[in-house]
Protein backbone atom coordinates (compact mmCIF):
# COMPACT_ATOMS: atom_id res chain seq x y z
CA UNK A 1 0.00 0.00 0.00
CA UNK A 2 0.81 4.00 -0.32
CA UNK A 3 0.67 6.68 1.62
CA UNK A 4 -1.31 9.46 -0.04
CA UNK A 5 0.64 12.29 1.93
CA UNK A 6 4.17 11.35 2.54
CA UNK A 7 3.81 8.34 -0.91
CA UNK A 8 5.44 5.80 1.65
CA UNK A 9 4.85 1.89 0.35
CA UNK A 10 4.67 -0.97 2.46
CA UNK A 11 2.97 -4.20 2.13
CA UNK A 12 1.57 -3.95 6.11
CA UNK A 13 -1.55 -3.26 4.78
CA UNK A 14 -3.43 -3.42 8.98
CA UNK A 15 -0.30 -0.08 9.41
CA UNK A 16 -2.30 2.30 7.19
CA UNK A 17 -5.68 3.78 8.06
CA UNK A 18 -7.85 5.75 5.92
CA UNK A 19 -8.55 9.51 7.00
CA UNK A 20 -12.25 10.94 6.20
CA UNK A 21 -11.41 14.76 4.82
CA UNK A 22 -14.41 16.91 4.23
CA UNK A 23 -14.85 18.33 1.02
CA UNK A 24 -12.08 15.80 -0.38
CA UNK A 25 -11.69 12.18 -0.80
CA UNK A 26 -10.91 9.90 1.93
CA UNK A 27 -6.94 9.71 2.42
CA UNK A 28 -4.59 6.17 2.98
CA UNK A 29 -2.32 6.93 5.65
CA UNK A 30 1.09 5.69 7.37
CA UNK A 31 0.96 6.01 11.14
CA UNK A 32 3.38 9.29 10.73
CA UNK A 33 0.91 11.08 8.31
CA UNK A 34 -2.21 10.11 10.38
CA UNK A 35 -0.44 11.27 13.63
CA UNK A 36 0.00 14.91 12.18
CA UNK A 37 -3.32 14.62 10.29
CA UNK A 38 -4.91 13.85 13.90
CA UNK A 39 -3.31 16.82 15.50
CA UNK A 40 -4.24 19.37 12.67
CA UNK A 41 -8.00 17.73 12.95
CA UNK A 42 -8.17 18.16 16.74
CA UNK A 43 -7.05 21.88 16.05
CA UNK A 44 -9.80 22.45 13.71
CA UNK A 45 -12.23 20.64 15.50
CA UNK A 46 -11.80 22.23 18.85
CA UNK A 47 -12.28 25.72 17.14
CA UNK A 48 -14.99 24.86 14.99
CA UNK A 49 -16.43 23.33 18.09
CA UNK A 50 -16.11 26.94 19.89
CA UNK A 51 -17.36 28.61 17.17
CA UNK A 52 -20.83 26.48 17.35
CA UNK A 53 -21.46 25.46 20.75
CA UNK A 54 -20.50 28.56 22.78
CA UNK A 55 -23.44 30.74 21.48
CA UNK A 56 -25.68 28.00 21.76
CA UNK A 57 -24.60 26.82 25.19
CA UNK A 58 -24.71 30.08 26.22
CA UNK A 59 -28.29 30.68 25.39
CA UNK A 60 -29.48 27.52 26.70
CA UNK A 61 -27.37 27.52 30.33
CA UNK A 62 -28.98 30.99 30.89
CA UNK A 63 -32.24 30.00 30.22
CA UNK A 64 -31.79 26.86 32.54
CA UNK A 65 -29.88 28.78 34.89
CA UNK A 66 -32.27 31.67 35.88
CA UNK A 67 -35.27 31.06 34.26
CA UNK A 68 -35.85 35.30 33.67
CA UNK A 69 -34.64 38.02 32.13
CA UNK A 70 -31.67 36.97 30.31
CA UNK A 71 -30.13 38.64 27.25
CA UNK A 72 -27.14 36.20 26.30
CA UNK A 73 -23.85 37.55 24.86
CA UNK A 74 -23.99 38.71 21.04
CA UNK A 75 -22.46 35.92 18.89
CA UNK A 76 -18.68 35.27 20.06
CA UNK A 77 -16.11 37.22 18.44
CA UNK A 78 -12.75 36.35 18.46
CA UNK A 79 -11.96 36.82 21.89
CA UNK A 80 -14.56 34.89 23.12
CA UNK A 81 -13.68 31.76 21.03
CA UNK A 82 -10.31 31.98 22.31
CA UNK A 83 -11.33 31.87 25.71
CA UNK A 84 -13.36 28.70 24.80
CA UNK A 85 -10.54 26.98 23.31
CA UNK A 86 -8.14 27.76 26.54
CA UNK A 87 -10.26 26.68 28.95
CA UNK A 88 -11.12 23.55 26.59
CA UNK A 89 -7.14 22.98 27.12
CA UNK A 90 -6.90 23.93 30.43
CA UNK A 91 -9.46 21.32 31.58
CA UNK A 92 -7.64 18.30 30.00
CA UNK A 93 -4.99 19.40 33.00
CA UNK A 94 -7.13 18.31 36.01
CA UNK A 95 -8.88 15.65 33.57
CA UNK A 96 -5.40 13.47 33.59
CA UNK A 97 -4.35 14.82 36.78
CA UNK A 98 -7.27 12.95 38.35
CA UNK A 99 -6.39 9.79 36.18
CA UNK A 100 -2.65 9.95 37.84
CA UNK A 101 -4.43 10.64 41.37
CA UNK A 102 -6.93 7.70 41.00
CA UNK A 103 -4.45 5.24 39.48
CA UNK A 104 -2.19 6.15 42.97
CA UNK A 105 -4.58 6.18 45.38
CA UNK A 106 -5.87 2.37 43.76
CA UNK A 107 -2.08 1.39 44.13
CA UNK A 108 -1.76 1.08 40.64
CA UNK A 109 2.38 2.57 39.33
CA UNK A 110 1.63 5.71 37.37
CA UNK A 111 4.59 6.55 35.18
CA UNK A 112 3.97 9.67 33.54
CA UNK A 113 1.60 12.26 32.12
CA UNK A 114 1.63 13.58 28.71
CA UNK A 115 -0.48 17.18 27.13
CA UNK A 116 -0.35 17.51 24.28
CA UNK A 117 0.69 15.35 21.05
CA UNK A 118 3.34 16.27 18.55
CA UNK A 119 6.78 17.50 19.36
CA UNK A 120 7.90 17.20 22.79
CA UNK A 121 8.21 21.10 24.17
CA UNK A 122 8.82 20.65 27.88
CA UNK A 123 9.43 17.44 29.97
CA UNK A 124 9.92 17.74 33.64
CA UNK A 125 10.81 14.73 36.40
CA UNK A 126 9.83 14.01 39.87
CA UNK A 127 11.57 11.17 41.13
CA UNK A 128 10.65 8.29 38.57
CA UNK A 129 7.47 10.42 37.54
CA UNK A 130 7.72 12.52 34.13
CA UNK A 131 5.36 15.48 33.17
CA UNK A 132 5.67 15.97 29.33
CA UNK A 133 4.31 19.14 27.56
CA UNK A 134 3.84 19.21 23.36
CA UNK A 135 2.86 20.92 20.92
CA UNK A 136 -1.26 21.32 20.24
CA UNK A 137 -2.73 20.89 23.22
CA UNK A 138 -5.90 19.61 23.12
CA UNK A 139 -5.11 15.99 24.47
CA UNK A 140 -3.42 14.26 27.39
CA UNK A 141 -3.00 10.68 28.10
CA UNK A 142 -1.39 8.82 30.94
CA UNK A 143 1.06 5.73 30.82
CA UNK A 144 1.02 3.37 34.11
CA UNK A 145 1.77 -0.17 34.76
CA UNK A 146 -0.64 -3.02 33.81
CA UNK A 147 -1.05 -3.93 37.39
CA UNK A 148 -0.70 -8.05 38.62
CA UNK A 149 -2.47 -8.42 42.05
CA UNK A 150 -5.66 -8.88 43.17
CA UNK A 151 -8.39 -6.84 42.30
CA UNK A 152 -7.10 -5.31 38.93
CA UNK A 153 -10.23 -5.05 37.30
CA UNK A 154 -11.72 -2.07 39.83
CA UNK A 155 -7.88 -0.94 40.20
CA UNK A 156 -8.19 0.35 36.39
CA UNK A 157 -11.70 0.86 36.42
CA UNK A 158 -11.30 3.47 39.33
CA UNK A 159 -8.43 4.89 36.88
CA UNK A 160 -10.13 5.37 33.82
CA UNK A 161 -13.26 6.69 34.85
CA UNK A 162 -11.55 9.34 37.56
CA UNK A 163 -10.77 11.63 33.98
CA UNK A 164 -14.47 11.64 32.99
CA UNK A 165 -15.61 12.03 36.28
CA UNK A 166 -13.49 15.30 37.21
CA UNK A 167 -14.99 16.72 34.16
CA UNK A 168 -18.08 16.47 35.32
CA UNK A 169 -17.36 18.00 38.93
CA UNK A 170 -15.92 20.86 36.85
CA UNK A 171 -19.20 21.04 34.65
CA UNK A 172 -21.02 21.07 37.97
CA UNK A 173 -19.23 23.54 39.96
CA UNK A 174 -18.72 25.72 37.07
CA UNK A 175 -22.94 26.19 36.81
CA UNK A 176 -22.96 26.45 40.69
CA UNK A 177 -20.56 29.22 40.15
CA UNK A 178 -22.62 31.02 37.37
CA UNK A 179 -25.67 30.39 39.09
CA UNK A 180 -24.71 32.09 42.35
CA UNK A 181 -23.15 35.20 40.89
CA UNK A 182 -26.88 36.36 41.06
CA UNK A 183 -29.25 37.05 38.23
CA UNK A 184 -28.06 37.65 35.23
CA UNK A 185 -29.09 41.14 33.18
CA UNK A 186 -27.84 43.10 29.69
CA UNK A 187 -25.60 45.57 32.14
CA UNK A 188 -23.51 42.72 33.94
CA UNK A 189 -24.61 38.93 32.02
CA UNK A 190 -21.41 38.45 30.15
CA UNK A 191 -19.09 40.01 33.40
CA UNK A 192 -20.39 37.82 35.78
CA UNK A 193 -22.01 34.23 34.38
CA UNK A 194 -20.45 34.37 30.87
CA UNK A 195 -16.87 32.35 31.96
CA UNK A 196 -18.50 30.20 34.12
CA UNK A 197 -20.87 28.78 31.39
CA UNK A 198 -18.30 28.92 28.97
CA UNK A 199 -16.36 27.17 31.39
CA UNK A 200 -19.20 24.36 31.91
CA UNK A 201 -19.45 24.43 28.07
CA UNK A 202 -15.69 23.19 27.79
CA UNK A 203 -16.02 20.79 30.15
CA UNK A 204 -19.08 18.77 28.85
CA UNK A 205 -17.67 18.66 25.35
CA UNK A 206 -14.45 16.98 26.82
CA UNK A 207 -16.52 15.26 29.07
CA UNK A 208 -18.32 13.76 25.91
CA UNK A 209 -15.13 13.10 23.75
CA UNK A 210 -13.90 11.32 26.64
CA UNK A 211 -16.88 9.04 27.06
CA UNK A 212 -18.17 8.69 22.88
CA UNK A 213 -14.64 9.45 21.09
CA UNK A 214 -13.40 7.79 18.50
CA UNK A 215 -9.45 6.13 17.94
CA UNK A 216 -6.27 7.71 18.59
CA UNK A 217 -2.79 7.47 16.70
CA UNK A 218 -0.51 8.32 19.73
CA UNK A 219 3.52 7.72 19.77
CA UNK A 220 2.81 5.06 22.13
CA UNK A 221 0.23 3.16 19.44
CA UNK A 222 -3.16 3.30 18.60
CA UNK A 223 -5.48 4.24 21.75
CA UNK A 224 -9.06 4.84 22.18
CA UNK A 225 -11.78 7.24 24.57
CA UNK A 226 -12.03 6.64 28.14
CA UNK A 227 -15.23 5.25 27.92
CA UNK A 228 -14.57 2.20 25.04
CA UNK A 229 -12.02 1.50 27.31
CA UNK A 230 -14.61 1.45 30.49
CA UNK A 231 -16.43 -0.45 28.14
CA UNK A 232 -14.34 -3.18 26.62
CA UNK A 233 -12.41 -3.37 30.96
CA UNK A 234 -16.43 -4.38 32.12
CA UNK A 235 -17.18 -6.72 28.88
CA UNK A 236 -14.08 -8.32 28.25
CA UNK A 237 -13.57 -11.69 30.63
CA UNK A 238 -10.92 -11.82 33.63
CA UNK A 239 -7.31 -12.46 31.80
CA UNK A 240 -5.75 -15.32 34.19
CA UNK A 241 -2.89 -15.33 36.31
CA UNK A 242 -0.06 -16.10 34.18
CA UNK A 243 -1.07 -13.45 31.16
CA UNK A 244 -1.73 -10.72 34.03
CA UNK A 245 1.85 -11.64 35.62
CA UNK A 246 3.02 -11.75 31.56
CA UNK A 247 1.58 -8.48 30.81
CA UNK A 248 2.96 -6.54 34.35
CA UNK A 249 6.63 -7.70 33.84
CA UNK A 250 7.11 -6.85 29.72
CA UNK A 251 5.11 -3.78 30.98
CA UNK A 252 7.62 -2.72 33.51
CA UNK A 253 10.24 -3.82 31.73
CA UNK A 254 9.41 -1.78 28.93
CA UNK A 255 9.23 1.66 31.05
CA UNK A 256 12.63 0.33 32.46
CA UNK A 257 14.45 0.65 29.35
CA UNK A 258 12.93 3.95 28.16
CA UNK A 259 14.22 4.88 31.40
CA UNK A 260 17.80 3.18 30.19
CA UNK A 261 17.57 0.88 33.65
CA UNK A 262 18.91 -2.24 31.33
CA UNK A 263 19.80 -4.06 34.81
CA UNK A 264 16.80 -3.86 36.28
CA UNK A 265 14.83 -4.68 32.74
CA UNK A 266 17.14 -7.46 32.42
CA UNK A 267 16.63 -8.96 35.93
CA UNK A 268 12.49 -8.69 35.27
CA UNK A 269 12.62 -10.24 31.95
CA UNK A 270 14.60 -13.48 33.40
CA UNK A 271 11.60 -15.39 34.78
CA UNK A 272 9.51 -14.99 31.47
CA UNK A 273 12.68 -15.98 29.74
CA UNK A 274 12.78 -18.82 31.54
CA UNK A 275 8.57 -19.63 31.88
CA UNK A 276 8.59 -18.80 27.95
CA UNK A 277 11.52 -19.72 26.11
CA UNK A 278 10.17 -19.11 22.77
CA UNK A 279 8.06 -16.02 23.24
CA UNK A 280 9.45 -13.35 20.81
CA UNK A 281 8.29 -10.63 22.53
CA UNK A 282 10.70 -11.04 25.90
CA UNK A 283 13.43 -11.93 24.29
CA UNK A 284 13.33 -8.89 22.42
CA UNK A 285 13.49 -6.95 24.87
CA UNK A 286 16.07 -8.74 27.19
CA UNK A 287 17.82 -8.25 23.78
CA UNK A 288 17.47 -4.61 23.60
CA UNK A 289 18.64 -4.71 28.02
CA UNK A 290 21.81 -6.50 26.26
CA UNK A 291 22.60 -3.35 23.74
CA UNK A 292 22.25 -0.58 26.17
CA UNK A 293 24.28 -2.41 28.22
CA UNK A 294 26.71 -2.81 25.50
CA UNK A 295 27.24 -6.20 25.65
CA UNK A 296 27.10 -6.22 21.44
CA UNK A 297 27.92 -9.96 20.88
CA UNK A 298 24.81 -11.26 22.99
CA UNK A 299 22.06 -8.79 21.46
CA UNK A 300 23.45 -9.84 17.86
CA UNK A 301 23.23 -13.05 18.80
CA UNK A 302 19.69 -13.06 20.27
CA UNK A 303 18.73 -10.73 17.53
CA UNK A 304 20.23 -13.09 14.68
CA UNK A 305 18.23 -16.29 15.97
CA UNK A 306 14.82 -14.17 16.05
CA UNK A 307 14.83 -13.35 12.79
CA UNK A 308 16.01 -16.92 11.83
CA UNK A 309 12.79 -18.00 14.02
CA UNK A 310 10.58 -15.30 13.14
CA UNK A 311 9.89 -15.57 9.66
CA UNK A 312 5.60 -13.55 9.27
CA UNK A 313 6.54 -9.99 7.44
CA UNK A 314 5.04 -7.63 9.69
CA UNK A 315 5.90 -4.48 12.03
CA UNK A 316 7.37 -7.28 14.85
CA UNK A 317 9.57 -8.62 12.29
CA UNK A 318 10.94 -5.00 10.84
CA UNK A 319 11.43 -4.62 14.21
CA UNK A 320 14.27 -7.25 15.07
CA UNK A 321 15.62 -6.81 11.73
CA UNK A 322 16.05 -3.08 12.33
CA UNK A 323 16.97 -3.93 15.94
CA UNK A 324 19.45 -6.29 14.23
CA UNK A 325 20.85 -4.10 11.16
CA UNK A 326 21.76 -1.25 13.77
CA UNK A 327 23.92 -3.75 16.23
CA UNK A 328 25.68 -4.83 13.31
CA UNK A 329 26.60 -1.06 12.03
CA UNK A 330 27.23 -0.44 16.10
CA UNK A 331 29.58 -3.15 16.47
CA UNK A 332 31.69 -2.10 13.27
CA UNK A 333 32.59 -4.72 11.94
CA UNK A 334 33.48 -5.48 8.27
CA UNK A 335 32.17 -8.70 8.04
CA UNK A 336 28.93 -7.59 9.65
CA UNK A 337 27.85 -4.80 7.12
CA UNK A 338 26.52 -6.60 4.72
CA UNK A 339 24.27 -8.22 6.47
CA UNK A 340 23.47 -4.93 8.00
CA UNK A 341 22.64 -3.18 4.50
CA UNK A 342 20.35 -6.15 4.02
CA UNK A 343 18.48 -5.88 7.28
CA UNK A 344 18.02 -2.20 6.76
CA UNK A 345 16.30 -2.84 3.28
CA UNK A 346 14.12 -5.35 4.89
CA UNK A 347 13.17 -3.48 7.58
CA UNK A 348 12.75 -0.11 5.76
CA UNK A 349 10.52 -1.77 2.93
CA UNK A 350 7.90 -2.59 5.82
CA UNK A 351 7.98 0.76 7.83
CA UNK A 352 9.75 3.08 5.95
CA UNK A 353 8.00 5.76 8.39
CA UNK A 354 9.74 5.49 11.77
CA UNK A 355 12.48 7.39 12.94
CA UNK A 356 14.33 4.29 13.93
CA UNK A 357 13.83 2.36 10.84
CA UNK A 358 15.25 5.80 8.93
CA UNK A 359 17.85 6.55 11.12
CA UNK A 360 19.17 3.02 10.81
CA UNK A 361 19.09 3.00 6.74
CA UNK A 362 20.06 6.01 6.58
CA UNK A 363 23.43 5.16 8.54
CA UNK A 364 24.20 2.33 6.70
CA UNK A 365 23.79 4.17 3.24
CA UNK A 366 26.33 6.78 4.72
CA UNK A 367 28.73 3.85 5.97
CA UNK A 368 28.27 2.16 2.29
CA UNK A 369 29.02 5.41 0.51
CA UNK A 370 25.26 6.97 -0.64
CA UNK A 371 25.72 9.77 1.31
CA UNK A 372 23.15 11.77 -0.48
CA UNK A 373 20.63 9.44 0.31
CA UNK A 374 21.80 8.56 3.65
CA UNK A 375 21.50 12.55 4.78
CA UNK A 376 17.69 12.55 3.64
CA UNK A 377 17.02 9.74 5.60
CA UNK A 378 18.86 11.01 8.51
CA UNK A 379 17.50 14.41 8.51
CA UNK A 380 13.67 12.90 8.28
CA UNK A 381 14.21 10.30 11.28
CA UNK A 382 15.84 13.60 13.52
CA UNK A 383 12.37 15.35 12.68
CA UNK A 384 10.63 12.51 14.18
CA UNK A 385 12.98 11.49 17.07
CA UNK A 386 12.00 12.34 20.51
CA UNK A 387 14.21 10.72 22.79
CA UNK A 388 18.14 12.40 24.04
CA UNK A 389 19.88 9.33 22.56
CA UNK A 390 17.28 8.35 19.71
CA UNK A 391 18.41 12.54 18.36
CA UNK A 392 22.26 11.74 19.72
CA UNK A 393 22.16 8.80 17.10
CA UNK A 394 21.09 10.51 14.50
CA UNK A 395 22.81 13.63 14.84
CA UNK A 396 26.18 11.63 15.30
CA UNK A 397 25.40 9.44 11.99
CA UNK A 398 25.16 12.98 10.45
CA UNK A 399 28.43 14.34 11.78
CA UNK A 400 29.81 10.82 10.53
CA UNK A 401 28.17 11.80 7.30
CA UNK A 402 29.90 15.50 7.25
CA UNK A 403 33.38 13.79 7.92
CA UNK A 404 33.20 11.33 5.11
CA UNK A 405 32.82 14.41 2.92
CA UNK A 406 35.65 15.83 4.53
CA UNK A 407 33.84 18.53 6.36
CA UNK A 408 35.05 18.10 9.40
CA UNK A 409 34.22 22.17 10.44
CA UNK A 410 30.96 20.88 9.97
CA UNK A 411 30.61 18.13 12.14
CA UNK A 412 32.50 19.23 14.71
CA UNK A 413 28.94 21.85 15.89
CA UNK A 414 26.98 18.50 15.36
CA UNK A 415 29.17 16.40 17.73
CA UNK A 416 28.88 19.01 20.54
CA UNK A 417 25.21 19.36 20.44
CA UNK A 418 25.41 15.36 20.72
CA UNK A 419 27.86 15.43 23.84
CA UNK A 420 25.04 18.10 25.25
CA UNK A 421 21.85 15.59 23.98
CA UNK A 422 23.47 12.05 25.62
CA UNK A 423 27.20 12.22 26.50
CA UNK A 424 27.24 8.37 26.01
CA UNK A 425 25.87 7.72 22.09
CA UNK A 426 27.50 4.49 20.71
CA UNK A 427 28.82 6.32 17.93
CA UNK A 428 30.24 8.75 19.55
CA UNK A 429 33.48 7.78 19.79
CA UNK A 430 33.31 6.23 16.34
CA UNK A 431 33.00 9.97 15.09
CA UNK A 432 35.93 11.24 17.22
CA UNK A 433 37.84 8.57 15.82
CA UNK A 434 37.04 9.55 12.17
CA UNK A 435 37.77 13.27 12.65
CA UNK A 436 40.82 12.54 14.50
CA UNK A 437 42.18 9.91 11.53
CA UNK A 438 41.63 12.60 9.04
CA UNK A 439 43.50 15.15 10.98
CA UNK A 440 46.59 12.50 10.91
CA UNK A 441 46.28 12.57 7.55
CA UNK A 442 46.21 15.86 6.83
CA UNK A 443 49.10 16.93 9.18
CA UNK A 444 51.44 13.80 7.30
CA UNK A 445 50.36 14.44 4.00
CA UNK A 446 52.58 17.47 3.06
CA UNK A 447 55.38 16.67 5.34
CA UNK A 448 55.50 13.43 3.26
CA UNK A 449 54.95 15.35 0.05
CA UNK A 450 58.32 17.47 0.92
CA UNK A 451 60.73 14.83 2.26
Amino acid sequence: MRCDRCKAESPLEEQFARQRRSMRRAALLCPACLRREQCWNSNAAFIVSAIMLVPVLVDWSGWIIHQRDYVAPALPDFAQWALFYLLMCASIIPHELAHAAAGWLAGIEVWSITLGRGRRIASFKFRQFVFELRSGPNIGYVTHCVPDYPGRRWREFVLIAAGPLANLVLLILSLILANTNGPVSPAHGSRHGFPWIVLAAANALLLIISLFGKNLTLPSGKTTCDGRKLARLLSTPRPDAQTRRYQNLTSRAGRLLVREEYAGALALLRPLLIERPADVYPRGLAATAMLGMQNLTGARAVFRQLLDEYQPRDATRAWIANCLAWTDLVLDDPQFLDEAVRQTAEAFALMPWEPSVQSTRGYALVITGNLDEGERLLRKALAGAELPNQRAAVLCALAIARIHRGQIDAARPILTKVRQLYRTCELLAKAERLISEQQSVGCHGPQASTS
